[in-house]
C-alpha cells in the first residue's frame, strides 16, 4: 500500500526537522518504500523552504514543494497531487496529533472509508488542550453542522485521510485554500454521498501551538461561519 503523509508547513522552522524526521521514521517502519513523505511549505517568513529542501536531501522519498502564497488547503492541495499514492493522510507539523491515531485513519481509508477524520469529541479521544479553544470549536462544530449537514463532531480537526478518489475527484472542487478548507472538504464529500468515518484521536496541543489570541480566536470563528453560510447556498 501507498501511503503519502502530507504536513503543511508556515513558519515552522524551529520544529520541521524534529518532527519531520519522527514521521518519516514512523512512516518507513510502518509502510516501507510504499511512504511518502510531502512538505508543504507556504508563504513563511522564515527559514522553513531552506529546511524543508533540507529533509528532502536527508530523507529518502521526502518531496519538498514551496511558494509565496500562505495557506494551509492550497498547500494540502499541492502535496496531494505531488505524489501518486493509494491513502493520504494530512497532519499538522507540530505533531499535536498522536502518529498511532494516525495510523488508525490510514487504515479505515484502506478498507474502504472515502475519507477518515480524526475526532477530538469522541468518546474514545484523549485531549489536552485549552478550555477557550475547545469551547469556540464545538460551538463552531455546531453551527456548521447544522447549515451544511456534516454529521462529524470536529469537522476542523488537523488530521484526516482521504483515499485516492478524494484526492482526484473532490480535492480539485475545493475553492477556499485557507483553513477553512477542512469543513468545505467535508461538505463536498457529503454532498457526492461519500463515506465519512469519525475515529478517535490522542491529540495533545503543544507548547507555542495555542494559536492566536482569542480575539482572533473568536474573529476567526465568525469568518468561518460567514464561508459556511456562503457554501450552503452554493451547494443547495
Amino acid at each position: 500500500m501507498r501511503v503519502a503523509v502530507l504536513i503543511p508547513a508556515h513558519d515552522e522552522a524551529a520544529i520541521l526537522e524534529a518532527n519531520a524526521k519522527r514521521v518519516w521514521e514512523w512512516g518507513k517502519a510502518a509502510y516501507g518504500d510504499g511512504f511518502t513523505l510531502v512538505l508543504s511549505e507556504n508563504g513563511s517568513h522564515d527559514s522553513t523552504a531552506w529546511v524543508a529542501k533540507l529533509l528532502e536531501k536527508l530523507l529518502p522519498g521526502t518531496i519538498a514543494l514551496g511558494t509565496n502564497v500562505a495557506g494551509k488547503g492550497g498547500a494540502i492541495k499541492r502535496a496531494a497531487a505531488a505524489v501518486e499514492a493509494d491513502v493520504y493522510l494530512f497532519m499538522d507539523a507540530d505533531l499535536s496529533a498522536d502518529l498511532v491515531s494516525a495510523e488508525r485513519l490510514i487504515r479505515a481509508v484502506a478498507e474502504g472509508a472515502d475519507c477518515a477524520i480524526g475526532s477530538r469529541r469522541a468518546s474514545d479521544s484523549e485531549v489536552g488542550r485549552p478550555l477557550v479553544r475547545k469551547a469556540v470549536t464545538r460551538a463552531y462544530a455546531a453551527v456548521a453542522n447544522a447549515l451544511l449537514g456534516l454529521g462529524v463532531r470536529d469537522p476542523q480537526c488537523g488530521c484526516k485521510a482521504f483515499s485516492v478518489r478524494v484526492r482526484n475527484d473532490a480535492l480539485p472542487t475545493i475553492r477556499d485554500d485557507g483553513f477553512f478548507f477542512d469543513t468545505e472538504l467535508l461538505a463536498r464529500l457529503r454532498q457526492s454521498q461519500a463515506r465519512i468515518d469519525e475515529i478517535g484521536i490522542r491529540w495533545t496541543e503543544r507548547p507555542g501551538a495555542a494559536g492566536p489570541s482569542k480575539v482572533r480566536l473568536f474573529s476567526t470563528g465568525f469568518h468561518f461561519l460567514k464561508k459556511a453560510a456562503a457554501l450552503r447556498k452554493e451547494l443547495g
